[in-house]
């Protein structure tokens, strides 16, 4: 449905846009949380292995600075040190999820380092994951999210934010790979302006594209 795959664009930026879209969804770049100036998302193009899961370039997010530090998951959820997008479906269509997926890796040897992931399917009130990663670049650990339950579904928008911590400035968690898989749907008005009955009356089936 969605793929955020880095490629190499300049040395650096501060998004970054999908590199595969469902023709039926508009999806936003990753971007850093605005209201927050101690996040920072730089890219690195070149100068990691590309024999890995997956290779170079990736997106190196690095959430410390001096004034404001995310060591942990509660202090980077209460420093807001995000990055995010959102996708949408096309009028009259809405959004049946089933996972998001991602690899990353820690960017050296110091830790704690971690990821925090929120979404708008409960207004960002609890924690899809939270965990420290064990593994550090070249060696990318594969998270695969449920996204199958009811509160993913009959969506009309969705937005992840993706917290990050480590031990001190300069040091990075670095990701790549990020996919929404799912399904889109037509709305129920959409449904009944075709003539269709309820299902289960007249054995209406709603038709799914990946």
């Amino acid at each position: 449905m969605v793929d955020y795959t880095a490629t190499p664009p300049p040395a650096s930026a501060d998004a970054y846009a999908p590199s595969t879209l469902h023709a039926g969804i508009t999806a936003t770049d990753i971007a850093p949380n605005a209201g927050n100036t101690n996040v920072t998302v730089p890219i690195e193009s070149n100068g990691y292995p590309t024999g890995t899961n997956s290779g170079s370039p990736e997106y190196r997010y690095i959430p410390n600075t001096t004034t404001t530090t995310s060591t942990g998951a509660a202090s980077a959820v209460s420093s807001g040190s995000y990055i995010s997008f959102t996708i949408t479906p096309t009028a009259g269509n809405l959004l049946d999820l089933s996972s998001l997926t991602f690899n990353v890796a820690r960017g050296g040897a110091a830790t704690p380092r971690g990821v925090v992931v929120q979404t708008s399917a409960d207004n960002f009130a609890s924690n899809l994951l939270a965990t420290d990663i064990a593994t550090q670049r070249p060696t990318y650990t594969l998270e695969n999210l449920d996204l199958s339950g009811a509160a993913f579904q009959n969506l009309s928008s969705f937005t992840v934010r993706y917290f990050a911590y480590t031990p001190g400035t300069g040091q990075s968690l670095d990701t790549d790979d990020i996919t929404i898989n799912g399904a889109i749907i037509p709305e129920p008005s959409s449904i009944a302006l075709l003539g269709c009955a309820p299902v289960g009356i007249a054995g209406c089936v709603r038709r799914r594209r990946a």
